[in-house]
C-alpha cells in the first residue's frame, strides 16, 4: 500500500495524537536499549575484570528485551511504520484499495486484541501460580500484563486506523 494523503476530522486526530505517544514510546523503548546496554557492559566488565558477573543478567536482558518490543509495538503501528507488501496494488482501484485497507485493519485488531486478551489469561494464571524467574525471582505477571496492554493498545490503534480509512472513503465519494 502506498502511502496516502489522510483527510478528514480522524484522520487529523490520529495524525496529531499519534505522533507525541509514539515518541513516548520510542523513548521508552530507547532508555531500556540503553539499559540492557549498560547491564551488558557491567556484566562483560564484571565477569573478565573483576571475576564477578551481574547476577541475574540474562534475566533482566530478557523481561527489557520483552518490554521494550512492546513499547515499540503501538509506536509503529501509529506512525504507520508496519511492514507492507505492495506486489499487487496496481491491480487495485480506489474502492478496492480502501474495501481491501477496511479488512487488513479489521484482521490486524482483531488479531492483536485476540492476542492481548491470551497474553491476560496468562498473565492471571503465572500469578495465581506463582510464576518467577529461575534465577533472581522476578514475577512474570506483570510484565506479561503490561504486554498485554500494549498489545491491546496497538489493536485499538488499528481500530483508529479503521477509522481514518472510513473518514477517507467517505471523503473520496
Amino acid at each position: 500500500m502506498t502511502a496516502e494523503p489522510r483527510h478528514g476530522l480522524v484522520s487529523k486526530i490520529l495524525m496529531l495524537a499519534g505522533e507525541r505517544p509514539a515518541s513516548f514510546f520510542n523513548m521508552l523503548s530507547a532508555l531500556l536499549l540503553v539499559t540492557i546496554l549498560v547491564l551488558t557492559a557491567a556484566d562483560v566488565f564484571g565477569r573478565y575484570i573483576l571475576n564477578t558477573p551481574v547476577r541475574g543478567k540474562s534475566e533482566l536482558t530478557r523481561i527489557l528485551m520483552s518490554i521494550m518490543i512492546a513499547l515499540a509495538l503501538p509506536a509503529t503501528v501509529l506512525r504507520g511504520h508496519s511492514i507492507v507488501v505492495d506486489l499487487l496494488d496496481h491491480l487495485f482501484g480506489r474502492s478496492l484499495a480502501l474495501a481491501r485497507e477496511v479488512i487488513v485493519n479489521l484482521i490486524c485488531a482483531g488479531s492483536l486484541f485476540t492476542l492481548a486478551y491470551w497474553l491476560r489469561f496468562l498473565g492471571l494464571r503465572q500469578q495465581r501460580w506463582g510464576n518467577v524467574t529461575d534465577f533472581l525471582g522476578i514475577p512474570l505477571y506483570p510484565v506479561t500484563f503490561f504486554i498485554a496492554a500494549m498489545v491491546a493498545v496497538a489493536g485499538a490503534m488499528f481500530l483508529l486506523r479503521l477509522l481514518s480509512t472510513f473518514s477517507q472513503w467517505k471523503h473520496r465519494n
